[in-house]
Order: C-alpha cells, then structure tokens, then sequence
C-alpha cells in the first residue's frame, strides 16, 4: 500500500476498530505483486473475544480496479461533453 494511502486507510480503520464496527465497503488502494496500483474493496467483520474485546477482523478484498479505471473515464467523458 502506498505510505499516503497507508495513512488516509489507518485513520479510517482506528475509527473503525475503536468502535468495534464491521468494515463496509472500505475502498483502499494497493500496490499488486506486480508493482501495478489497485483498488481493493474490503468488507469484514470485528471478531470479539468472551469479554468483548476486539481479536481482529474476519473479512474479504475485492478487486474493483477496472470499475474505478472505467468511472475515471466516465467522469472525464462527462467533463469533456459538457454533461453535468
């Protein structure tokens, strides 16, 4: 994950985490094995101990890379166009 990401992410997850909130649709950029930039889409659940207490997250990652790439060109389309 790239260090500015890595911090905009941790802010979020330490709110997340504090509250002992699942994770919805938590959209997070990342480097892949190979060095391309993705976007990942997190979704868990908070996994809590007998007394309560937060143990970790039970969760998934979806690749929505290409979604994020085709609504970057939408958007550039409709700036282009003059479509509001």
């Amino acid at each position: 994950m790239p260090p500015d990401e890595a911090k905009r992410v941790a802010v979020i997850f330490s709110e997340i985490a504090a509250k002992k909130l699942p994770i919805k649709d938590l959209e997070n950029w990342n480097i892949g094995k190979d060095g391309e930039r993705i976007c990942l889409l997190t979704n868990g659940v908070p996994l809590l101990d007998e007394a309560g207490n937060l143990k970790g997250y039970r969760g998934v990652d979806k690749d929505i890379t290409e979604r994020k790439r085709i609504e970057k060109v939408c958007e550039l389309l409709r700036k282009n166009s003059g479509i509001f």
